[in-house]
């Protein structure tokens, strides 16, 4: 049973497709039990921090793992497991359940 109405369910996202899915949570994910609160500005600083920072230890240490990559290694557990996840569709799969906010700019 959700406390959220259906117009409160209609305003927010899937978290699973639109929350960061860094090594820190950086805002707030709601179940449909509450409505989430907007990510602040010091969250947003810390998600770009930590974006910056594995964009820049990836190149230093050559981890540059783009999708296209990816294609080449079509064989390993992680892209079996994407495609898996592609082939699924919109479906969730509560890997990161719950609801956000839109980003605001």
């Amino acid at each position: 049973m959700g406390l959220l109405s259906d117009r409160e369910l209609a305003s927010l996202l899937p978290a699973e497709t639109h929350a960061f899915a860094g090594p820190v949570p950086t805002q707030s994910v709601s179940s449909d039990e509450f409505m989430p609160v907007p990510q602040t500005s010091a969250q947003r600083r810390v998600e770009a921090r930590v974006k910056e920072l594995g964009a820049t230890l990836a190149r230093r240490y050559g981890m540059t793992y783009t999708y296209e990559r990816r294609a080449a290694l079509a064989t390993d557990r992680i892209a079996a497991l994407k495609a898996e996840y592609e082939a699924a569709g919109a479906e969730r799969s509560n890997l990161r359940y719950g609801y956000v906010l839109p980003a605001r700019d």
